[in-house]
């Protein structure tokens, strides 16, 4: 019908079948679309995905949030001059100059429990952090499926660490606006590269929490290193940070 045609990336569907650059196996895949991809899709699957890269093909225009975002489509055959750069995210109007009393040694975290999230590496670091802060208390706000679930309640256990950490399953996006303005520290502990935010991320530097990122996919677009927030890619980096 020759109506221009613009596609949003808010995730990458559109050159993963998985959205996630993640194998079935949980590791990241940096491989290009292609013959990898039968290691991860059905035969019907990968028909769609004829559909889809044609349908890319024919596309006018394309939104991304990142610098980091756009480096990737490239690499994956989108044309630069099709690309533009726009973060469209704002605080909502409530939450805009919105104070809370910041409570003393803590600290936040805002995502699933799957393991390419990062948890185990931040609860892996608890118990040093205690050694040297004592009174340090870590929330954390998401859930997921039950293995992954009893992975990490299982890695608390084993710690001895419970009695410092506060599970508070899935949240309201109000109600954690409202945790990232009452905690000291947001962690951030990717360890696939997120490339639109994330959006915890994002939220807590927009109303002034510190942040604490890995150093991986687009945090270091918003990241500068012990200026606003401190990125990390190690445990030992992570308990220093």
């Amino acid at each position: 019908l020759k109506i221009p045609a613009v596609f949003t990336f808010l995730d990458y569907y559109m050159i993963c079948d998985r959205g996630a650059f993640l194998l079935t196996d949980g590791k990241i895949c940096d491989e290009l679309e292609g013959k990898i991809c039968k290691r991860c899709l059905s035969k019907i699957k990968l028909l769609e995905r004829r559909l889809i890269i044609w349908l890319r093909k024919h596309l006018d225009g394309i939104i991304t949030f990142t610098e980091t975002s756009k480096l990737r489509l490239i690499r994956h055959g989108f044309l630069p001059e099709k690309i533009r750069v726009i973060y469209t995210y704002t605080i909502p109007e409530e939450f805009k100059d919105k104070i809370k009393e910041k409570v003393k040694n803590s600290a936040f975290i805002v995502a699933s429990f799957h393991e390419h999230k990062g948890l185990h590496i931040i609860l892996q670091a608890w118990p040093k952090v205690l050694a040297k802060i004592p009174e340090a208390k870590l929330t954390m706000v998401g859930s997921g499926p039950k293995e992954d679930k009893d992975r990490i309640e299982n890695l608390v256990k084993n710690l001895k660490i419970i009695n410092s950490i506060e599970f508070l399953g899935n949240k309201e996006n109000e109600e954690v606006l409202n945790l990232i303005l009452e905690k000291e520290v947001a962690i951030v502990p990717e360890q696939w590269p997120s490339e639109f935010g994330p959006l915890a991320l994002v939220e807590a530097l927009a109303m002034g929490t510190p942040v604490v990122a890995s150093k991986i996919g687009s945090a270091p677009d918003f990241i500068q290193d012990g200026i606003n927030g401190f990125l990390a890619s190690g445990e030992e980096e992570w308990i220093k940070k």
